[in-house]
């Protein structure tokens, strides 16, 4: 059954999904992460507009650099996202166990025409859980090593 929506309405989902880099102007929207979750949307928030959903009331506290809203439970955190992000808003999840954020990505999935989630993972062992398509899975230790290797070799060193 074809959409009775407009075209250029972004609710429409009997468009294909095309995977897109974010561009400066799209909105992020990080879902969860109690202080980590609010970390990552202080640090995008230097450069992007950025939306935090959390069920952890003090993660999205007296914010002032970007929306923050607190929402009673995971069932609430997947309405709010899906009814306010666009389908090329990149979504960012994290959750305190990897299993949590399975459960996150899945639900956005299958509630949402979102073009991009990332999910970012405790444990890199569980990333095979995560392919899913539009799903970038972030692991947090492999990041870290990566942005050394990167300096190190920007860097010359004076032996």
């Amino acid at each position: 059954m074809e959409s009775q929506l407009p075209d250029s309405d972004p609710r429409r989902t009997d468009r294909p999904a095309t995977p897109v880099e974010p561009d400066v102007g799209d909105r992020y929207l990080v879902v969860g992460g109690g202080r980590r979750g609010r970390a990552l949307a202080e640090s995008l928030a230097g450069d992007h507009p950025v939306v935090h959903v959390d069920t952890d009331p003090d993660a999205v506290a007296d914010v002032a650099s970007y929306d923050a809203t607190h929402v009673p439970n995971e069932a609430a955190l997947v309405a709010q996202v899906t009814a306010h992000a666009a389908p090329t808003d990149p979504i960012v999840v994290l959750a305190p166990s990897d299993a949590r954020t399975l459960l996150l990505v899945q639900r956005l999935r299958t509630t949402g025409a979102f073009e991009r989630i990332y999910a970012v993972l405790q444990d890199p062992r569980n990333a095979s859980a995560f392919a899913i398509p539009d799903v970038e899975v972030v692991c947090p230790g492999d990041a870290i090593a990566a942005a050394i290797a990167t300096a190190r070799t920007a860097v010359p060193r004076d032996d």
